[in-house]
């Protein structure tokens, strides 16, 4: 099969750091969300629905999601932060199928990041990561 641009696949090997970076900043901007600016929203919400585990949940929730941002960003450990990655996406539409009101994000954000950590923990990490695949 002919390629329109064959001379692109000498760059295939940044493709994974591109996924990585994108996956790695959105999870940045969630967690973010969920340790410091929406806090006292998610709270309220989730207190009612789930009662006093809330804010432990909202606080694991945004645990989860610095260590797999950084993990991803940084290109160490990068199939555990994409691992984490689809952990935090599973829970998140668990959570937004029972509180739709609270969360911003279409379910089809939390599909596409669990497509590009399954992509990152097959390919691996790409280029300018500490843990090159060998």
């Amino acid at each position: 099969m002919l390629s329109l641009f064959p001379q692109l696949f000498d760059w295939s090997f940044f493709a994974p750091t591109l996924l990585r970076a994108a996956a790695g900043l959105f999870l940045l901007s969630l967690a973010y969300r969920h340790l410091h600016n929406d806090r006292a929203a998610a709270l309220a919400s989730l207190q009612s629905k789930l009662g006093t585990m809330a804010a432990f949940g909202v606080w694991y929730m945004g645990i989860l999601e610095l260590c797999a941002s950084l993990f991803l960003l940084t290109g160490f450990l990068t199939q555990f932060g994409a691992l984490l990655s689809i952990v935090v996406s599973l829970q998140m539409l668990f959570i937004r199928r029972h509180i739709a009101g609270h969360f911003g994000h279409h379910n089809a954000v939390y599909l596409f990041l669990i497509a590009m950590s399954l992509s990152l923990l097959l390919t691996g990490p790409g280029a300018f990561a500490f843990d090159l695949s060998l």
